[in-house]
């Protein structure tokens, strides 16, 4: 599923719906740095992730012999399952500083709290922390932070 998120950002990305600056992947939610592009809003970006994500995860999980599809059954009456959060918590980035406390807290994250999924930030896949740390990475969609802001 968490391929599904990254096949996501890079369709974003090559639509020119936004810019990707960073992201963590966590076994129970996300985190995003990324700007709009051109006329577009950032919440056109969320809409198309969200949307995309759900029917494809829903695909992936019916294939699965597991009952893993009703742990996100919904009880909102507008669908079956429910798979991300109704509004999401964005922080508009306002200068450089902010950007690079934030790319600090999305890269620590693995490390921190009940996963501990890694000793150091580039260690982990479904991070860009390798992108910052100058190591190979396969996530052509990124672009430097500091391009942006």
């Amino acid at each position: 599923m968490k391929d599904i998120i990254i096949e996501s950002m890079y369709w974003l990305s090559s639509h020119h719906y936004c810019k990707i600056h960073g992201f963590v992947i966590m076994p129970n939610h996300i985190h995003i740095l990324w700007s709009p592009v051109r006329d577009k809003d950032i919440s056109e970006a969320e809409k198309k992730l969200t949307s995309y994500t759900a029917h494809q995860f829903k695909k992936f999980l019916l294939l699965q012999v597991t009952d893993e599809l009703n742990n996100y059954r919904s009880s909102q009456n507008d669908r079956l399952y429910h798979f991300w959060e109704r509004r999401p918590r964005s922080i508009k980035i306002e200068s450089r500083k902010i950007a690079e406390q934030k790319l600090e807290y999305i890269h620590a994250n693995p490390m921190k709290g009940k996963w501990e999924l890694c000793s150091f930030p580039a260690e982990y896949t479904y991070s860009s922390a390798s992108f910052y740390a100058g190591q190979p990475t396969p996530f052509s969609f990124l672009e430097h932070y500091l391009d942006w802001c």
